[in-house]
């Protein structure tokens, strides 16, 4: 999908199914942001939405709703790279980019990943919200290892995680079996429903 197909499903799921069935029962309160901040921290920083908590905490989210046909899967994937694309500044993706922010963010950065129900006006049976830190935090320590050409195991290496191509070959994204992660550290998964076999 192009960007602006892509948010405006995004937008469509959020509205529909993320604010009723997951931030509102949190007590999250979204905030508005200028469309055209939006637009850059999105495609900049990998922020799709900002929320304050109970304490009036901002909190950074990347959300991601997928078909319900791929609902069978009990993993979330990140985009890693776009090799074939023209601009060179381009082709590190979302992996990257939070990756990036992550540095110089104080603000908690969830990743929430969903699947699109199978009827419109069905519940969200199955979602998953990531704590982005702490995610990357085991794989700057080493303890999970990205399989890209460029790594260096260690006996820390808990977790491996290969590369892989999407069928168009116009992109390569990481993923990360939820039930693994719950079983190897217990800080990643901040919430979820529908992965463990509920």
């Amino acid at each position: 999908m192009y960007y602006k197909d892509d948010r405006n499903f995004t937008d469509k799921m959020h509205k529909k199914y993320a604010i009723p069935f997951i931030y509102n029962k949190l007590k999250w309160k979204e905030q508005n942001i200028e469309d055209k901040l939006n637009e850059y921290q999105d495609i900049f920083s990998a922020i799709d939405y900002e929320f304050l908590d109970e304490k009036d905490c901002k909190i950074l989210v990347q959300e991601r709703f997928r078909k319900s046909n791929y609902s069978e899967f009990n993993d979330f994937t990140i985009r890693y790279e776009r090799p074939e694309n023209e601009e060179v500044l381009e082709q590190k993706s979302e992996f990257y980019k939070m990756k990036r922010y992550l540095r110089t963010c104080k603000s908690e950065f969830y990743l929430v990943y969903a699947f699109e129900p199978p009827y419109f006006n069905d519940t969200l049976k199955k979602f998953v919200i990531v704590d982005l830190k702490k995610l990357f935090k085991h794989i700057d320590d080493k303890e999970i290892c990205i399989l890209d050409g460029n790594e260096n195991i260690t006996d820390k290496c808990k977790m491996k995680i290969k590369v892989q191509k999407n069928r168009d070959k116009s992109s390569t994204f990481v993923s990360f079996d939820v039930n693994e992660l719950i079983s190897l550290f217990d800080d990643v998964i901040k919430q979820q429903i529908g992965f463990c076999g509920e």
